[in-house]
């Protein structure tokens, strides 16, 4: 990157580089966790839901702008269609951009401490202070970031549930979103091989084949904990595991495609989740009282 190249950027570049569809995602976590723990008494709590699904998504776009700030060279190989290294944002632009939204999202952890939602807005602190360490230590050593990133998305959920008053289903969901995550990045690691030189991933470690299935085993590790609520619990009924299970079967899926596309398995990845965000909303709809 040129010391003279511009610093400014289209507002529509940085919001990519935020990536706003895997934020939005994020940022439906702790909604989703907060409905099913509590079904339509959410409703009571609707603000303090409203500032953590926003506070979910800044942070979310403040991470995935500086780790393609970190990342620039990589992604050269990788993704050179993403906003910097195809030259549309430049490095001073999208560290802008990353602190911004770093800095609106510790705005509204304030708030929410103010609306009394003090071991809410504690655990998003502890959130914001894993994604740096992520940043300054884990994303260097690949597979051990796999799963930090998971548990960021885990905490997403046990969030939703801290500002509703209810814990335990959340968790339960949380842990199924940490193993769904932590497979999926494992097949992200097989796309970026080829720009991921020198960093321990997993398939560098053990070969795709291997890493593959230890993506599959972690996919099956996510349904049984989904499968949770459903049974032995009995908290949720059909329309809760109707939804669960179809995000499994997607997964499988993806996973398939994956051992010969690995972006196109990703991707269909994260459709799966979606799904069982879903599912996670409509149990709490129709069995929570």
């Amino acid at each position: 990157m040129s010391s003279k190249a511009p610093v400014d950027a289209r507002v529509s570049d940085l919001i990519e580089l935020g990536r706003p569809a895997t934020s939005g995602l994020l940022a439906a976590a702790p909604v989703a966790a907060a409905v099913g723990a509590i079904g339509p008494a959410a409703a009571a709590h609707a603000a303090g839901i409203a500032i953590g699904a926003l506070l979910t998504m800044f942070a979310g776009m403040g991470s995935n702008a500086l780790n393609d700030y970190f990342d620039w060279q990589a992604d050269r190989v990788n993704h050179p269609e993403r906003p910097i290294p195809s030259g549309r944002v430049p490095m001073k632009a999208a560290l802008r951009f990353a602190l911004v939204a770093y800095a609106v999202g510790a705005g509204l952890i304030g708030a929410l401490g103010l609306m009394n939602y003090v071991a809410a807005a504690g655990l998003a602190l502890t959130a914001l202070a894993i994604q740096v360490a992520y940043e300054a230590y884990f994303k260097q050593h690949k597979w051990a970031g796999n799963v930090v990133i998971g548990v960021q998305t885990m905490l997403a959920f046990v969030f939703g549930g801290l500002v509703v008053g209810r814990v335990a289903l959340p968790a339960i969901l949380g842990t199924t979103a940490l193993f769904m995550i932590a497979s999926r990045e494992i097949v992200k690691d097989m796309e970026d091989l080829p720009g991921d030189r020198g960093k321990p991933s997993l398939p560098r470690i053990i070969g795709s084949r291997r890493a593959l299935t230890v993506a599959g085993i972690l996919a099956v590790g996510g349904f049984i904990a989904a499968v949770i609520p459903f049974f032995p619990m009995g908290v949720y009924g059909p329309g809760y595991i109707v939804p669960v299970v179809a995000a499994f079967l997607v997964v499988v899926g993806a996973l398939s495609l994956a051992a010969r596309n690995p972006r196109r398995g990703r991707r269909v990845m994260k459709l799966a989740m979606a799904i069982a965000i879903l599912g996670f909303v409509v149990g709490g709809l129709l069995y929570v009282r």
